[in-house]
């Protein structure tokens, strides 16, 4: 999917959301499933927005 609105293209682009899956925790009783929805969201969720204004 490639982003161009009746504007025209996407000149700047801010990917400003996150989430911390194990919220105020002690990270090192975080679970490995709670690791791989929050990279999941931080990571890919970046990753597949540059891809639809950029790609």
């Amino acid at each position: 999917m490639h982003f161009n609105g009746e504007f025209g293209g996407i000149d700047v682009l801010v990917n400003c959301a996150g989430i911390s899956g194990f919220g105020l925790r002690n990270i090192s009783k975080t679970e490995d499933s709670e690791w791989d929805v929050t990279y999941r969201v931080n990571l890919k969720g970046t990753a597949n927005c540059c891809k639809a204004v950029y790609g």
